[in-house]
């Protein structure tokens, strides 16, 4: 699954109801989405750190009343996504392309 053991995601069970894999993983990734579209956001400016920092958290509450403030962790998932290498933890993070160029590739050829 995508989401680890010890994240504030990890905390919806099934304990109540019995269900299919299936179903756990589709109500989890429509959680994961509605948390992406309310609660994570793109920096206008380059990315910095302390300039982050001062801008005001987000709260977000889960479905099982687990609520939870999110400041600078909320911009570091999509920033991310246009430049891998400086938010990745991976060997081969220096392989990755950002969606920026991805889009300028395809749209170029």
């Amino acid at each position: 699954m995508f989401v680890s053991s010890g994240s504030c995601f990890s905390s919806l069970s099934t304990t109540f109801v019995q269900v299919t894999k299936s179903w756990r993983d589709y109500q989890l990734r429509g959680v994961l989405q509605d948390f992406a579209a309310s609660t994570l956001q793109v920096s206008d400016l380059p990315y910095d750190e302390e300039s982050i920092a001062t801008i005001p958290a987000a709260t977000y509450e889960l479905p099982n009343g687990y609520s939870d403030d999110y400041g600078p962790e909320r911009f570091k998932i999509p920033e991310a996504l246009f430049n891998p290498t400086a938010h990745i933890r991976s060997p081969h993070a220096g392989s990755m392309l950002g969606v920026a160029h991805v889009v300028t590739t395809s749209v170029g050829q």
